[in-house]
């Protein structure tokens, strides 16, 4: 019998979908900052493209707040380079996991993204 935690790893090495170039290319603009809301609008009916989308406007969203910390005078310039760190590890990080065709759910922002409703 295999633990939930198990379960879930086995899940996500077996959760490689067979999927158009096309649509993966899609979803990794998706964490490309600021183009991540053109796989949000244009590409509504694909729901691999709106998951990794989704994940990738909350990447950005986190992005502009550590842009408006860094004007703070004393720990903004440190937050600014850790924040910037951690959201271009993270994104380039989706943007590998698009190309290889896995819905990898992000630490910290990816139950969000999968609530997240847009209409």
């Amino acid at each position: 019998m295999t633990t939930e935690t198990e379960a879930m790893e086995a899940e996500e090495q077996t959760a490689q979908e067979v999927l158009p170039f096309s649509s993966k290319t899609w979803a990794a603009m998706g964490y490309m900052w600021v183009l991540c809301f053109l796989p949000l609008f244009l590409k509504r009916d694909d729901d691999y493209v709106l998951f990794h989308a989704r994940q990738g406007l909350l990447l950005f969203v986190g992005w502009c707040f550590f842009l408006l910390v860094s004007v703070s005078p004393f720990l903004g310039h440190p937050l600014w380079h850790l924040g910037n760190a951690l959201v271009a590890v993270l994104a380039a990080m989706g943007i590998y996991r698009a190309f290889m065709g896995q819905r990898w759910k992000m630490p910290l922002i990816g139950e969000a993204a999968q609530d997240m409703m847009l209409s």
